[in-house]
């Protein structure tokens, strides 16, 4: 009798290390999102599929921002060159280059008032009403008619 207690005092202390042991894990998982954590809340507040993923090269090609000195990014562009949407997920490996990286999405966005300036108004607005913010290591652009949606979406991730 005795030694069956014994048993299973040890099963249920192994199974609230394993369990005590995977909510740390998860929580630690939570407090450092990546960029695709993020994109993926996104995905469940707005719909993005109509936005094309960015790669490396266009990254350096539309920010001038090497893929190398980020710790992580997600690049989403419109699909068309006639629509102005863009999400920007930056996450930096040092916090030092925060300001950098803001640097650089202000140039994007210049440019993009300039492409979209006196043709399409509709598109020029939505580049004049962008969401930059920087949280923690992350830099973010948003350009979008559900820039506040996506926004908020972020925060939850981030928060």
């Amino acid at each position: 009798m005795v030694k069956k207690f014994g048993i299973i005092s040890l099963m249920l202390l192994i199974t609230v290390i394993t369990l005590v042991g995977c909510g740390s894990s998860q929580t630690a998982a939570a407090k450092d999102p990546s960029a695709a954590d993020i994109v993926q809340k996104v995905k469940q507040t707005v719909d993005i599929s109509k936005m094309r993923v960015a790669d490396a090269a266009e990254l350096k090609k539309l920010y001038g921002i090497n893929s190398d000195e980020l710790s992580d990014f997600a690049l989403y562009t419109a699909s068309s060159n006639i629509k102005a949407d863009e999400l920007a997920i930056f996450k930096v490996k040092n916090s030092n280059d925060i300001q950098s990286i803001k640097d650089q999405i202000k140039k994007r966005i210049n440019k993009q008032e300039r492409n979209f300036g006196g043709y399409l108004p509709d598109e020029t607005y939505l580049v004049q009403h962008n969401i930059v913010k920087a949280k923690g290591d992350f830099v973010i652009l948003i350009i979008s008619k559900d820039a506040d949606k996506i926004s908020s979406a972020i925060d939850q991730v981030l928060n």
